[in-house]
């Protein structure tokens, strides 16, 4: 795994600022088709490199680096894009083409290392300057295995303290409300968080256990609570069978749970959000994003399913700008990020854009349905019915028992011409 790389320059994210943290405030000072422009990525931050022989740890090095993105942009009203890889040689680079732009501007690296022995977790993490290669700071931190959230918060204060930024203890406080007050919970919610992006019905499990263990130890943990309910949300979306009757019910009260209990969390925000897109409430949804991104301007899963609800609505146009600025914050990019990116294409027409993106959708997570269902579909919309067949019937191979109409029973799509679109070349290509 890459080591860890943070890069901090004088670029920003042109995002909306919004002065209250009220709902209704920030629903009215976001514009209703957001279309943020990222000029230079101010914070970079990627996985710290996991010095063990066993890849079980690598949900630590993945876990540090998300919340240290969000903390630092919640913090700082800085940009952050989160990135994936090791920094070039010189120190000053892009990780992937839709960072390379801004290679020029990049200019503190931040390194790190993570050593889980035995009972014991050791991070060492260093700040360089990325132009001189000078050697400006660096720390180590030491712990209790089961304590990740110490060294999280250890890290998150240094940085503080030593880049140039000036922020409040109410402003720390409140970031500190993300956490929990259990480390166990905390190292329970990062194992979830490992497995639920696999979008399968076995990872789904595995990640609603790692929660509810996490709940269990810290039952005010809204992180937790909004991320269980995804995990209903999904068993919904793809007919898994559920503990519960009605799992988009249970997902709903859930992630309203969440908003309740730490309304400034933006990832509760964002899960009520994910659970409204599932039941077709699209207007309640792209509110619900809004108010994640007015707590954290670069939260690139908000903007990314905003731009999801566009072409869901029917304005596939809209969409584009929203999910390029969605990659540019997370500069590797989820695997949805492109798969979304891609739908938006076929509908606009541009088939060859579709599968540039369907592909690297794929790559990056051959097990989500979506990518596939859609990579068949374009290709009946270019005319190569001989190959959307062969990937239907790859589809078959891969999720036995689908079936097109009734995936497209749940697809959260409300625009008709849209569906009838979608449901035309997926018949050409035999689904």
């Amino acid at each position: 795994m890459a080591g860890a790389w943070l890069i901090w320059s004088t670029g920003a994210i042109d995002a909306p600022s919004v002065a209250s943290n009220s709902t209704e405030a920030n629903e009215s000072a976001l514009p209703s088709a957001p279309a943020p422009v990222v000029e230079t990525p101010t914070i970079v931050v990627v996985p710290f490199e996991t010095l063990s022989d066993s890849q079980e740890y690598g949900y630590l090095a993945r876990g540090i680096a998300a919340d240290l993105a969000t903390d630092l942009s919640r913090l700082t009203q800085l940009a952050v894009v989160v990135a994936a890889g090791a920094p070039p040689a010189a120190g000053v680079g892009a990780t992937s083409p839709a960072a390379a732009s801004d290679s020029e501007q990049l200019r503190y690296v931040v390194s790190g290392t993570l050593q889980r022995d035995g009972q014991r977790l050791r991070v060492n993490v260093r700040l360089a300057d990325a132009v001189s290669r000078r050697h400006l700071w660096s720390d180590r931190y030491e712990a209790a295995a089961d304590d990740l959230l110490a060294v999280q918060k250890g890290i998150v204060s240094r940085l503080l303290d030593v880049l140039p930024l000036k922020v409040g203890d109410a402003a720390r406080e409140s970031v500190a409300r993300r956490y929990t007050r259990n480390p166990a919970a905390y190292d329970y919610f990062l194992r979830g968080q490992g497995v639920v992006a696999a979008r399968g019905r076995h990872e789904n499990e595995q990640a609603r256990a790692m929660y509810r263990k996490a709940l269990d130890l810290d039952p005010t943990f809204a992180r937790a609570y909004a991320m269980l309910a995804v995990t209903y949300a999904l068993d919904h979306r793809y007919r898994w069978p559920s503990d519960v009757e009605r799992p988009i019910d249970r997902a709903a009260e859930l992630a309203k749970t969440a908003c309740s209990m730490n309304s400034d969390t933006p990832e509760a925000w964002w899960a009520l959000g994910f659970v409204q897109a599932q039941r077709r409430l699209h207007d309640e949804a792209l509110g619900h994003f809004r108010q994640a991104v007015a707590l954290n301007p670069t939260y690139a899963e908000a903007w990314a399913y905003m731009g999801a609800i566009h072409v869901f609505s029917g304005e596939a146009d809209k969409a584009l700008p929203v999910l390029r600025a969605a990659l540019r914050m997370h500069a590797e990019g989820r695997a949805y990020f492109y798969e979304l990116l891609a739908r938006a294409h076929l509908f606009l027409g541009d088939h060859e854009l579709a599968l540039i993106n369907l592909r690297e959708a794929i790559a990056r997570n051959p097990t989500v349905p979506e990518a596939r269902i859609f990579l068949a579909a374009t290709l009946a919309a270019r005319g190569e019915i001989d190959l959307a067949r062969w990937e239907g019937e790859e589809i078959r191979t891969l999720f036995p028992g689908f079936d097109a109409r009734t995936w497209l029973d749940t697809f959260p799509m409300t625009d008709p011409g849209y569906r009838r679109q979608l449901a035309g070349l997926l018949a050409k290509a035999g689904l």
